[in-house]
Parts: C-alpha cells; structure tokens; sequence
C-alpha cells in the first residue's frame, strides 16, 4: 500500500503535526513516527524545539493545553490523546483495515535535511529515517499492539 496519502490524510485532521512516517513493512501492523510544527533555522534548515504558532493554537484550541516546545508536547497527555483522534479519523477513511495506523511515536526533533531525513528535493528518506530510528521502531513493535 502507497503510503503517501495515508499521511497526508492524516496532515489533513492535525494541522500541528509537520510530517507523519508510516513505518510496518514485514511487520504485523502499520505504525508511524510523526512530528510537530516547529521553527526552523532558516540559515542552517535545523528545526529547533520550539512549536510554531499554529501548533500552539490547535492544542490550545483542541486540547485546551499551552505547550511551547516539541517536548511538552510529545509528553503531554490531552496532546497525546487529540493525536489519536486523529489517527481515528484517519484510519475511518482508509478503505483496508491492514492500512489502519495502529500504534504511533511522537518524536520531539522534526525532520530536515541536515537530520537526514529528508533529500535536498524534500524527499523523505523513508530507509535512512527508519535507521536513525532504529530504537522507536523497535519500541513500537516490541509488545504485541492492542487491536
């Protein structure tokens, strides 16, 4: 399955998360890795920690939490939960169950170029982002996910 418009359906209901990953090639279930909406260091392209005010505004709104930075973020509980419902909706438009995301991983850094997880033509690196992170991946797939 093309998982392209998976993600950008899910980009669709969380206008907070900047880029979504989804990960379960050999595995049982899809997963994903997704990031935040962060500022960006136009001069190096590094993404910093900081959420962009769009992010802040939709966990305001939808969550009724201020977070600043990704960190908060990724630990706050109401965000947690606002990013599985829109994994819900998501997953409610997919046609196949086996496309259904079904677990997912916050990660507190966004993706870029000098990470390397993106090519000069904003290409995810789909391959090089899974080892980068290797440890996630694993974590994800580690315990047999709640279906």
């Amino acid at each position: 399955m093309a998982p392209v418009p998976i993600e950008d359906q899910f980009k669709l209901h969380c206008p907070a998360c900047s880029n979504i990953m989804l990960v379960g090639e050999n595995q049982r279930f899809m997963a994903a890795f997704i990031t935040f909406k962060v500022a960006v260091d136009m001069a190096t392209g590094i993404p910093s920690a900081n959420l962009e005010r769009e992010a802040v505004e939709f966990f305001k709104q939808t969550c009724g939490v201020d977070v600043k930075t990704s960190e908060e973020a990724c630990k706050n509980d109401r965000v947690i939960a606002q990013i599985q419902k829109c994994v819900e909706l998501t997953n409610a438009k997919l046609v196949s169950k086996a496309a259904h995301i079904k677990k997912f991983k916050l990660l507190p850094h966004d993706f870029s170029i000098p990470g390397g997880e993106f090519t000069p033509t904003m290409k995810l690196k789909r391959k090089a982002t899974e080892t980068k992170f290797q440890k996630e991946l694993d974590e994800l797939y580690a315990a047999r996910a709640k279906m």
